[in-house]
């Protein structure tokens, strides 16, 4: 079996449950992925500084944003040096790699992605907040005006003033 795990939201929020769990799924012949947004070396930063270790709690670290430069896929950073692309370029990666690395149960924060989970992949949502299902993320993250415009011109989205995000 194979097991593909998020990170922000999951396992950085059960470390107490997560860690000895995952060192008895792998005893017992489990595969651990840990697929996750950030590029890959900050991914495997955060595991380590939560003490979860390469080979003890995890077999091998998927990144959403290493495979979406990978396809070509349109990004862009934002003053925090966070990765960004469409919403739908996003929320359908994981079932993408999902498919790719044949992973049959994915555990995440984000109903998002289920939607684009074949049949062969089971998911199961850690839920942490209280933040409305599929609320655009400009709503949620975007802090500049600057970024505003470029998840509309990703989205090809309706002008939307950045007064009216502010207010949210």
């Amino acid at each position: 079996m194979k097991i593909g795990i998020d990170l922000h939201g999951v396992l950085t929020n059960r470390i107490e449950i997560f860690k000895p769990l995952l060192i008895l799924m792998r005893h017992s012949g489990i595969y651990i992925y840990i697929l996750s947004g950030p590029p890959h070396d900050e991914i495997k930063e955060k595991l380590a500084d939560l003490g979860y270790i390469e080979n003890d709690h995890y077999d091998k670290i998927l990144s959403v944003t290493d495979y979406l430069q990978s396809e070509n896929v349109e990004m862009w950073q934002d003053h925090k040096n966070t990765w960004w692309s469409s919403d739908e370029d996003w929320w359908s990666a994981k079932g993408k790699m999902a498919t790719k690395y044949r992973i049959d149960l994915l555990i995440d924060d984000s109903i998002e992605y289920k939607q684009y989970l074949d049949e062969n992949t089971m998911f199961m949502l850690l839920a942490n907040d209280v933040r409305p299902i599929f609320q655009p993320m400009h709503e949620k993250y975007l802090t500049d005006e600057k970024e505003v415009n470029n998840y509309k011109k990703a989205h090809k989205a309706k002008e939307i003033s950045w007064q009216e995000i502010k207010k949210h």
